[in-house]
This record gives structure tokens, C-alpha cells and sequence, in this order.
């Protein structure tokens, strides 16, 4: 495998690039952004910062009950 010659490179890194790099302005693709940008009656630039907040707190949020 082509990642194995990669020395000094750990699997955890190579996991979170990929993983990272995939989820990366997937809300734009997401049927609730949209759903949640008509139902309020928000701009596109509103809906994206809105949401990424949401998005935020979600993950603090969780991070408390989980950790």
C-alpha cells in the first residue's frame, strides 16, 4: 500500500485528513440546511453561519456528556 511508505505519518492523521477534507461544506448538500433556511427565511450567508454555530454547540455539547 501506497500509505505504508510514508514513514514518520500516523494512521490517526491520514484518518482525520481524509475525514476532515470529506466533510468539508457537506451542509450545502444537506436537505435540512435548506429546509431550515426556508422555514426561517434566511439568506444563504445567514443559513451557513447559523448553522455552523449549531453545528458547534452540537459537538461542545456532546463532548461534555462524552468526555
Amino acid at each position: 500500500m501506497g500509505w505504508q511508505k510514508c514513514s514518520g505519518i500516523r494512521r490517526s492523521y491520514l484518518v482525520l485528513a481524509t475525514s476532515t477534507g470529506g466533510l468539508m461544506l457537506s451542509h450545502v448538500n444537506d436537505s435540512g440546511f435548506w429546509l431550515f433556511k426556508e422555514y426561517f427565511r434566511l439568506t444563504v450567508s445567514q443559513t451557513l453561519k447559523s448553522w455552523t454555530l449549531l453545528g458547534l454547540l452540537l459537538v461542545l455539547l456532546l463532548n461534555l456528556l462524552i468526555a
